[in-house]
């Protein structure tokens, strides 16, 4: 795979795909903390809150 394009579509998948398993209302357990460390590492930033990460998302 050598289209960067394609890959960073990939990328893109998979954090959405990981942001769907975030339950709103569990933002500081220790699971949501591990999902939210895949998030940083897929699209290199933290959010503070889910909300942040939503709007982040809608703006994407």
């Amino acid at each position: 795979m050598s289209d960067p394009r394609l890959i960073s579509d990939g990328y893109v998948g998979a954090a959405r795909a990981w942001s769907w398993l975030i339950d709103p209302e569990q933002w500081d357990r220790q699971r949501t903390k591990e999902i939210r460390k895949e998030l940083t590492r897929l699209l290199g930033r933290d959010f503070s809150s889910y909300q942040e990460l939503e709007t982040w998302w809608k703006k994407k």
